[in-house]
C-alpha cells in the first residue's frame, strides 16, 4: 500500500515542484545607459565608502529578472528621489531637464521590466498554517487543531507569513502533511455507526478528597464514570439541596498570586481546584459544567473563572494545558449559576489511557488527566506569603494559609465558591451532532466489484469537490479511483483504501495550495477572472478558510465575476463574525506582535508582570483594531483617540479608574490621556523593549517601519549595539546613551532620522507603564531622575512628550500614514509588496480610503473592488 500512495504524491509532489520552478523570465542584461546615468550622477554620495543614508547604488541590481529580492525597491527609491528633485542634492553635479526626463524614462522601464519578473508574483502559494487550520476544520466539521503537526510558516521582510514567493512546499514540509492528513482521515471519517461510547462525570467538590500528610496528594478516591441517566439525577439532586462550598485542601480559592520560584513548591497551586479523571476519550467533545458562585471584592470584582484541561508533567510542578475559558463569577452564594466550557479533547495533552491492573489507591493524581479551576482576578492583597508545600509541616502549612485566608476576607479579597462540575466526553463532531459529517456505511466494507466503485466514485468527487474548492474535472476523478483500485488489488481492505485516497486528495497541489485550478484551461478563460478562484481568494481573505455554500453557488452561475455582486459578498463576508480571523491576522502580523513573546521581561524589576499581563496586552491590541474597524470610526484613531479597549487588569497597569470585570471593555478615557490609540498600548511598549526597560532606538524604527512605511536601512554589520549596562554609561539615560551611540558620523545620519521618533516614549517602561522618573545608580548610590521626552523631529519639528507626538502624527502625518495603512493591507491582502507596475491602482485605492473618512471598512473594499485584487 505504502509504495502505490508514495508514488502517487511523489509525482504529485515533482509536478508541482518543477511547475513552481519554471517561471518565465527574461534573459539577464544590463543597461549601460541608465548605469552610466546613475554613475555619474549617484555613485559620488552612495558608492562604496562611507554611503549617504546607508544607501550603496554603487552595486544595484539593474539586471531582468532581478538576482537580488529588494532591487525593485530600491529602484522605487532612485525614481522617487529623482522624480520629487531631492536628487541630485544642491552642491552635486545638477540634472538638466532632458537629462533627468531621459533617466526617469529609463528607470519606469526597469521598474515595469523588473515587476513583470518578480518572484513574489508567482501565480500560486501555499495555505498558511492557520488557513490549513480552519480549511480542515471546514471540511471534517470540527474545531480541532490540524496544523500541530507543520513547521511555522517563514516571515517576509514585509513582517507578513502569506507572502506568495516564500510558501512553496519542500520534501520535508510534504512528510508533514502527509502525516497530518492521514491521522485527519483517522480520527474524522467515520465507518458504520457510531457507538455511544461516552463519558460522564458528576462531582461534587466536597466529596473530592486528598491525604493531608502527603504533600503530593495521593489519591485516596477517586471519580467514578457514570451514564447519562445517573448523571441527570445526580444534578437534580443537587439542585435540589443548599450548595456546599467546601474546598477539601483546607483554604477556598482567593485571587491567589505569588512569585513563581514560591509557588513552585505549593502543590496543588493556592489559587487553584483540579479534578483528576482518571478515564477520558482520545477525540471527541469535552463539555464542562460549573456550578459555581463568587463575593465581589473592596472595588465591586468579582473573581474570574479560569477553565483549563491538561496534565501535570514529571517535576509536579510545571502543567502542560489548554484553555477552555473565562467568566466572570457573579452569581450568589445562595443562588449559584452553571458556567460551561467546551472544547476538543484531541486539542487537550493527556498522560494516555489507563493501564490494566492500575488502581487508583496507588496512583497518584498527577498520573492522570486533570481539569483546572482557579480565580484569576488579579489583587495584590490576595497574595500568599509562601505556598502549602514550602512549609516542613504540611499541616503548619495549611494553619497558616487559613490565617491569610482570614486576613485577606477581612482586606475585601474576592472569593470563589466552588459547588460541583460535571464533566462530559462526547464522540463525534460535537454534542449537537455526533455523527461525522463524512460517513462510509459499514455495509459497503469488502463488499468487492461493482458495488464498490459504485460506493468509491461519488463519495471521492464530493469530497474531492470541497477539498479542491471548485468542480473536479473527469480526469482528475479517474486518477484518484485509480489510486483507490490499486490499493485494493494489493489486498488492503475497502476501508484502508478509501482512506488513503483521501489522505492523497488532501497532500495533492489543488488542496494545498490556493487558486490552483483545473489541469487544462482554455485561453479565454485565463484572460479573464476565474469565478472559482475569485471565490477562494476573497474567502482565504476575510475567514482564512474555504468559500462557502453561497460563494459557491454565485462561482457555478459565474456571476461572481460581476463588480457589485463580489462588492456585495465582500459587505456579507465582513459583517459575518468570521471576519475576525482576517481583522486580527493582519493586525498581528501588521504590528509585528509575534515579536512579544521573544521579549523577556525580568520579574524582579517588574514583580507585578505575569502571562495574564501579558495575554491582555495583546488581546487589547487585537480588540481595539477591530472595534476601529466595525465601528467605522477614522483610521487615525489607530494613532490617537479618546477611548479604549481595556479590562480590570490593565487599567490597574495604565493607572485608569478601576474597572469590576476581566472582559475587554470600551472606556472613555480622560482628557488628555496618553493612552488612546495603539502606539502606547503596552504590548507595542514590552515588544519594543529589551524586557529591562525602554528602548528609544526599537521604538523609533517600529514606528517608522509599521506606522509610517519608512523603514531605516539595517546598521552597517561593523556597528555594536548600544550597551545599556556598560560601566562608562552609568548614571546616563538612555537619551544620552543614544547621543553617545551616534557619535561615530557613520551612525550619526541614520540615527538622527530613527531616534527622535523614538524619545517621545521614554516615559513608558518596558512593560509599558507610565513613569516620570527612572532609577540609576550614582557611584553605589541609587537615584531617580527625570524623564525627558523632548526632541527635535528631522523636519525640525520639536515635541516636548507624548501627546505631541501623537497630535503631530494624527495632523500632519495622516496622508503618510493613510499610505502606509494601505501599503500594508495590500501586502497582505496580495500575498506581495505592491510594486511599481501598480502604482496607478494604489493612487486609486487611496484616493477612495481618503474618501471613505479614512475607515478600514472602506479601504478593504476598496482592495476588493480594484483590478489589483480581482487579477492578481
Amino acid at each position: 500500500m505504502d509504495r502505490w500512495f508514495i508514488s502517487d504524491v511523489t509525482l504529485v509532489r515533482a509536478a508541482l515542484l518543477i511547475a513552481l520552478a519554471l517561471t518565465p523570465g527574461l534573459p539577464s542584461r544590463a543597461d549601460d545607459t541608465l548605469g552610466s546615468l546613475l554613475e555619474r550622477h549617484c555613485h559620488q554620495c552612495h558608492g562604496a565608502e562611507d554611503p549617504e543614508a546607508n544607501l550603496r547604488l554603487d552595486g544595484l541590481d539593474l539586471t531582468v529578472p532581478a538576482s537580488r529580492p529588494n532591487a525593485g525597491r530600491l529602484l522605487e527609491k532612485v525614481y522617487d528621489a529623482v522624480d520629487s528633485g531631492q536628487m541630485p542634492p544642491e552642491g552635486a553635479e545638477p540634472l538638466r531637464t532632458p537629462m533627468r526626463r531621459q533617466l526617469l524614462r529609463l528607470l519606469r522601464l526597469r521598474l515595469l521590466d523588473v515587476a513583470k519578473t518578480s518572484p513574489e508574483r508567482t501565480a500560486h502559494r501555499r495555505l498558511t498554517r492557520e488557513e490549513y487550520d480552519y480549511t480542515l476544520q471546514t471540511l471534517f466539521g470540527v474545531d480541532a487543531e490540524f496544523a500541530d503537526l507543520l513547521p511555522p510558516d517563514p516571515i517576509s521582510e514585509s513582517g507578513y507569513r502569506n507572502a506568495r514567493h516564500q510558501l512553496g512546499l519542500s520534501s520535508l514540509q510534504m512528510e508533514a502533511y502527509l502525516d497530518s492528513a492521514r491521522r485527519a482521515v483517522q480520527r474524522y471519517v467515520q465507518w458504520g455507526p457510531r457507538e455511544d461510547d461516552a463519558i460522564r462525570y458528576h462531582i461534587e467538590f466536597e466529596d473530592l478528597y486528598y491525604a493531608t500528610g502527603d504533600r503530593y496528594g495521593t489519591r485516596k478516591q477517586a471519580p467514578v464514570a457514570i451514564d447519562r441517566e445517573t448523571l441527570l439525577a445526580r444534578r437534580e439532586s443537587n439542585r435540589a439541596q443548599a450548595p456546599q462550598y467546601v474546598d477539601p485542601l483546607g483554604p477556598k480559592l482567593p485571587g491567589a498570586h505569588s512569585d513563581d520560584e514560591k509557588l513552585r513548591a505549593a502543590i496543588p497551586k493556592l489559587n487553584q481546584q483540579y479534578v483528576a479523571i482518571p478515564r477520558r476519550l482520545s477525540t471527541g467533545e469535552m463539555v464542562i459544567r460549573v456550578r459555581a458562585a463568587g463575593t465581589a471584592d473592596r472595588s465591586g470584582r468579582f473573581p474570574r473563572m479560569r477553565v483549563e484541561a491538561g496534565i501535570t508533567l514529571g517535576d509536579g510542578c510545571s502543567i502542560d494545558k489548554r484553555l477552555l475559558g473565562e467568566v466572570d463569577v457573579t452569581a450568589s452564594r445562595d443562588d449559584p449559576a452553571v458556567y460551561e466550557f467546551r472544547i476538543r479533547l484531541e486539542n487537550v495533552p493527556t498522560k494516555g489511557p489507563q493501564q490494566d491492573g492500575e488502581t487508583f489507591d496507588r496512583l497518584s493524581v498527577f498520573d492522570m488527566d486533570q481539569i483546572f479551576l482557579s480565580n484569576v482576578s488579579y489583587d495584590q492583597h490576595a497574595v500568599f506569603a509562601l505556598g502549602r508545600g514550602g512549609y516542613a509541616n504540611p499541616e503548619i502549612g495549611s494553619k497558616r494559609i487559613a490565617d491569610s485566608i482570614r486576613q485577606m476576607a477581612e482586606d475585601g479579597v474576592n472569593f470563589l465558591m466552588l459547588d460541583c462540575v460535571e464533566i462530559e466526553m462526547l464522540p463525534g463532531r460535537s454534542e449537537s451532532s455526533p455523527s461525522s459529517r463524512w460517513q462510509i456505511p459499514s455495509v459497503a466494507v469488502d463488499q468487492g466489484g461493482q458495488d464498490e466503485a459504485t460506493i468509491a466514485e461519488p463519495f471521492l468527487a464530493a469530497f474531492m469537490r470541497q477539498a479542491y474548492r471548485r468542480p473536479v474535472t473527469t480526469d482528475e476523478l479517474a486518477q484518484k479511483l485509480k489510486l483507490f483500485r490499486a490499493l485494493r488489488a494489493q489486498a488492503y481492505s475497502f476501508e484502508d483504501s478509501l482512506r488513503e485516497t483521501m489522505t492523497a486528495i488532501l497532500v495533492s497541489p489543488a488542496f494545498l495550495f490556493l487558486e490552483v485550478g483545473p489541469p487544462a484551461q482554455t485561453e479565454r478563460q485565463s484572460e479573464l477572472p476565474n469565478p472559482y478562484q475569485l471565490a477562494s481568494r476573497l474567502s482565504y481573505l476575510f475567514w482564512l478558510s474555504p468559500p462557502d455554500e453561497r460563494l459557491m453557488n454565485l462561482a457555478d452561475d459565474g456571476l461572481l465575476v460581476q463588480n457589485d455582486v463580489l462588492h456585495g459578498e465582500a459587505e456579507r463576508m465582513l459583517a459575518d463574525l468570521r471576519s475576525r480571523r482576517f481583522l486580527e491576522s493582519f493586525c498581528r502580523q501588521w504590528l509585528r506582535l509575534g515579536r512579544y513573546h521573544h521579549i523577556a521581561v525580568d520579574r524582579r524589576t517588574y514583580p507585578t508582570y505575569d502571562d495574564d499581563l501579558a495575554a491582555a496586552s495583546i488581546r487589547e491590541t487585537m480588540e481595539y483594531f477591530v472595534e476601529v474597524f466595525q465601528s467605522d470610526a477614522s483610521a487615525l484613531d489607530l494613532i490617537d483617540s479618546d477611548y479604549a479597549i481595556i479590562n480590570d487588569r490593565l487599567a490597574e497597569h495604565y493607572g485608569l479608574a478601576a474597572l469590576t470585570t476581566g472582559e475587554m471593555r470600551r472606556i472613555t478615557l480622560p482628557k488628555d490621556s496618553v493612552r488612546g490609540g495603539l502606539l502606547t498600548q503596552a504590548s507595542v511598549m514590552t515588544l519594543n523593549s529589551d524586557g529591562v526597560d525602554s528602548h528609544a532606538i526599537r521604538r523609533g524604527v517600529w514606528l517608522l517601519d509599521r506606522m509610517l512605511n519608512s523603514p531605516p536601512p539595517p546598521p552597517p554589520p561593523n556597528v555594536p549595539p548600544i550597551e545599556v549596562d556598560d560601566p562608562k554609561l552609568q548614571g546616563l539615560s538612555l537619551k544620552e546613551k543614544i547621543e553617545r551611540h551616534r557619535e561615530p558620523g557613520t551612525c550619526r545620519n541614520c540615527h538622527a532620522k530613527i531616534d527622535p521618533w523614538g524619545i517621545p516614549f521614554e516615559n513608558f517602561d518596558a512593560t509599558g507603564r507610565w513613569r516620570n522618573e527612572w532609577k540609576t545608580l550614582e557611584g553605589d548610590r541609587p537615584v531617580r531622575r527625570l524623564v525627558d521626552p523632548a526632541t527635535v523631529l528631522p523636519d525640525g519639528h520639536r515635541i516636548e512628550n507624548i501627546v505631541e507626538l501623537k497630535r503631530y502624527l494624527r495632523q500632519q502625518r495622516s496622508e503618510q500614514f493613510a499610505g502606509a495603512l494601505v501599503h500594508h493591507l495590500l501586502t497582505y491582502s496580495l500575498g506581495r509588496s505592491p510594486d511599481y507596475a501598480d502604482r496607478e491602482d494604489v493612487d486609486e485605492i487611496r484616493r477612495r480610503f481618503k474618501a471613505s473618512g479614512y475607515t478600514l471598512r472602506g479601504l478593504v473594499l476598496a482592495i476588493v473592488d480594484s483590478e489589483l485584487f480581482r487579477m492578481q
